[in-house]
């Protein structure tokens, strides 16, 4: 039936697909002539041959098993022409749409038991109420989210500049004074801070991370603007502050870090921004682990979408888990949605510690839940 076909197509099948044992028995090299394939075997060739085509890693097997997929879709249409020869000439094309719809619906052992479908919405829906995917949490009380360092923090720099803001310097930055008046309030280590006394005369701003990146992120909030060069709480920042709407603030800097501002940003390696964009997955794939520590060098790879992940493989040294730790974990735990069991090396502070494993915390159950339907 598929005279197109020659026995190195039909080896490639047999040795990449997924096909029954009686299917796979008919291709062999030692069944004589030409197969004589059903119009069911010839679906479920098709369906095999594109479920290995999403799942292989190797681009010339993946090519040559898209030219035996035309194949198969032409035996096809032949065949229906045969039975039908008035049919639609876009028969096998629709089937072949019912074939790559079932696809995206069946979980994927390499996407963590989501299907390709799932991973999508993950991926490109904007964490609406309305969109399938990332489901937030819109009732966060003041007493979940109070202690978490991105609230404490927030919280201190939006009062520092309610009343009068504070001059901005000539290249955007909080200005010296103002950092010298609230670095030490900020729940750094002792450690830290002596350090940072040590390296530096006069401390700026971009000599502390987290309060520029914490500044930035209150800017693409909206939350606080420079306006004559001159840094001041806006209207909704004003709001944001104010007692019991703790929860609104933490929903909207959560959104706001992960979604738009640059996770890349002072870290000094690769810019990747396809992990940040795949962001939701690693979210997912994270609430999915079981309760407790895990280790990160163990753990990080599951973390990254697989597509993004095959990017590492082209780099001169393994950065998974110093990606994972310091664009997701990191950051998560200013949110408070992680718990980081660090190193003990005593020469550096806590904030510079290497970061050995992780577990969530409850407030990631409370804020993240899912939904595809």
């Amino acid at each position: 039936m598929i005279s197109k076909l020659t026995p190195a197509d039909y080896a490639l099948l047999i040795k990449n697909t997924e096909i029954p044992p009686g299917l796979r028995q008919k291709l062999s090299p030692q069944t004589l002539g030409i197969p004589n394939l059903t119009a069911d075997e010839i679906v479920t060739l098709s369906a095999a041959t594109i479920t290995a085509i999403t799942r292989l890693n190797n681009p010339k097997i993946r090519k040559a098993l898209k030219h035996v997929l035309v194949k198969l879709l032409a035996a096809g249409e032949e065949m229906h022409r045969s039975f039908a020869p008035n049919a639609p000439i876009g028969q096998t094309n629709e089937t072949l749409e019912i074939l790559v719809d079932h696809l995206n619906s069946e979980p994927r052992p390499d996407f963590g038991n989501l299907s390709s479908r799932e991973v999508h919405c993950l991926v490109h829906e904007d964490w609406s109420p309305a969109t399938p995917g990332i489901q937030l949490c819109h009732d966060l009380t003041t007493s979940e989210v109070i202690s978490t360092p991105i609230i404490t923090r927030a919280h201190l720099i939006l009062h520092a500049l309610a009343a009068k803001g504070t001059k901005a310097t000539t290249a955007g930055n909080l200005n010296r004074k103002f950092v010298a008046s609230i670095i030490e309030q900020m729940g750094f280590s002792d450690r830290y801070l002596l350090l940072l006394k040590q390296h530096y005369k006069v401390i700026n701003e971009s000599d502390v991370p987290a309060l520029e990146i914490i500044r930035i992120v209150l800017e693409l909030a909206d939350t606080i603007k420079m306006r004559k060069q001159k840094f001041q709480v806006t209207s909704m920042g004003q709001e944001l502050m104010a007692p019991g709407f703790e929860g609104s603030l933490f929903l909207i800097l959560f959104v706001t870090f992960f979604r738009d501002f640059n996770l890349s940003y002072r870290d000094r390696m690769m810019d990747l921004p396809e992990f940040q964009d795949s962001i939701g997955y690693s979210l997912y794939q994270l609430s999915a682990l079981k309760d407790g520590w895990h280790d990160l060098g163990q753990t990080s790879e599951q973390l990254i979408l697989p597509s993004v992940a095959r990017i590492f493989d082209r780099q001169l040294y393994d950065i998974r888990s110093a990606i994972v730790r310091h664009r997701f974990l990191v950051y998560l735990e200013w949110f408070g949605l992680v718990g980081l069991k660090r190193d003990e090396e005593p020469r550096v502070s806590q904030e510079s510690r290497t970061v050995l494993a992780f577990r969530k915390t409850a407030l990631l159950k409370r804020l993240i839940r899912f939904e595809f339907s």
